[in-house]
């Protein structure tokens, strides 16, 4: 089911819609507690600090339970336009 799932929300990508996943991810303390250190100590850092955060969060965002997915329409509202050159 996970293929066929992450197959429909690519297809919906690729139409335009805004597509999000709910997952789920189970995690002991001592993971956590070593990971937030690092997460920490990453952001912290003056050298390479965006290279070191992103390293830090690969450590926690993988391997997730998916649970559901949405895909929906995010059409433009009505004189947008305006809005947009009115701000500006």
């Amino acid at each position: 089911m996970k293929e066929k799932t992450m197959n429909h929300l690519y297809e919906y990508a690729k139409e335009g819609l805004r597509t999000l996943m709910i997952c789920e991810k189970t995690i002991d303390q001592q993971f956590y507690r070593q990971w937030v250190r690092s997460y920490e100590t990453a952001k912290m850092s003056i050298n390479n600090k965006d290279q070191k955060i992103q390293t830090a969060v690969a450590e926690i965002e993988n391997q997730f339970n998916l649970l559901g997915a949405t895909a929906i329409e995010d059409e433009l509202q009505e004189d947008v336009g305006e809005t947009i050159s009115s701000i500006k």
